[in-house]
């Protein structure tokens, strides 16, 4: 296996159960759940076009509903 495959594994549909994953860095330093490029959520949830749906601009409050 090459290095280039070794850092970018095909990806698959198949979701990974139970497995954890990390963000590393979070560019979005505008977004109130950055702190110093870490994300402090617990768990976050990315779009099929790989954006965050988590995002949230500082000093914007949003409630989310618990339905």
């Amino acid at each position: 296996m090459s290095w280039k495959e070794q850092l970018h594994p095909k990806e698959s549909n198949v979701p990974l159960e139970g497995s954890d994953c990390e963000i590393r860095k979070c560019d979005a330093i505008k977004c109130e759940h950055n702190s110093n490029y870490k994300c402090t959520l617990p768990e976050v949830d990315i779009g099929s076009e790989g954006r965050c749906r988590m995002y949230q601009g500082k000093g914007i409050k949003r409630h989310l509903r618990g339905d």
